[in-house]
């Protein structure tokens, strides 16, 4: 399967699901394309802008190489930010990551005290 994304206006729309997790109202899906932005969850990320995920391909599906797409972002503490991410060819990598430490764009140093 693929993702399937909405618009969130604000954080007061937001209900908890079946697990308690927020999400947002019933609406149609979107596409997000260029000059979007999407925060991608990921267990570990490189500098290189590789993530190591669930193992399900879900974003590397929703958002393919060969298609222009989203800015996509990674988040995450920075204790998750190793060396190196074993990644495939269909691996799609983040333009960046934020930590509570700083952040970086894919292939630079971290940030520091530029995080979120």
């Amino acid at each position: 399967g693929i993702l399937e994304f909405v618009a969130v206006a604000s954080w007061g729309v937001l209900r908890p699901g079946a697990i308690g997790v927020l999400e947002p109202p019933l609406a149609a899906p979107q596409i997000p394309g260029p000059g979007d932005v999407v925060v991608v969850p990921g267990l570990g990320f490189d500098r290189r802008g590789r993530r190591l995920g669930r193992g399900k391909g879900y974003y590397d599906r929703s958002f393919p190489q060969e298609r222009r797409g989203p800015l996509l972002l990674g988040y995450a503490w920075a204790c998750r930010l190793v060396e190196e991410i074993p990644a495939g060819p269909l691996d799609r990598r983040v333009e960046g990551v934020v930590t509570e430490l700083g952040s970086f764009r894919r292939g630079e140093e971290v940030d520091e005290g530029h995080g979120v």
